[in-house]
């Protein structure tokens, strides 16, 4: 990757990462229909936190973990408890309340929410293209969360959209 301009590289690795993630909703789908939300999160951060501390031994850092923990605990429980603990929560509920691609398409507009809180909380300004634009999405997602029945606003599970929904919030 020497070779590669830092553009190339950038963009490689966003394609990398659009192709892995693209696959979440089959995963978490086929791993709902044998644990609960709650036994998945579980799992999944059990593995996480030995795949971290493994790399973090093997760079030789856990003194430097150690004395990290002492000093932010109570910070880094805090922000673990949003994300990934109620994150993720609430996340896999939605997936595990409504089909894949329904979740995965309401989940997605994340970065939409992004900007329209940023509006108040940071006193962003948005253009005119910028709502048509996330009127567009929106409409995509609706129309692929009523399966195509748009007038008929009828969901799958609504109690699963809400989840969703609040997914793209936190």
């Amino acid at each position: 990757m020497d070779k590669l301009s830092k553009n190339t590289q950038a963009i490689l690795f966003g394609l990398g990462a659009v192709l892995l993630w693209s696959t979440v909703a089959t995963a978490f789908s086929i791993s709902l229909k044998y644990l609960t939300p709650t036994q998945l999160l579980l799992v999944a951060n059990a593995v996480s936190l030995v795949f971290l501390i493994v790399l973090i031994a093997c760079k030789g850092d856990l003194k430097e973990l150690l004395t990290s923990a002492k000093q932010s605990w109570k910070s880094s429980f805090f922000f673990g408890a949003i994300n990934p603990f109620i994150y993720y929560l609430i996340l896999l509920q939605a997936y595990n309340m409504l089909p894949a691609q329904e979740a995965q398409a309401i989940n997605y507009t994340w970065a939409i929410m992004l900007s329209f809180m940023a509006v108040p909380i940071l006193k962003q300004r948005l253009k005119p293209t910028d709502y048509v634009a996330a009127a567009m999405c929106y409409f995509g997602v609706l129309y692929i969360s009523t399966r195509g029945q748009i007038t008929s606003l009828e969901f799958s599970n609504g109690i699963g959209v809400a989840f969703a929904l609040l997914s793209t919030v936190i």
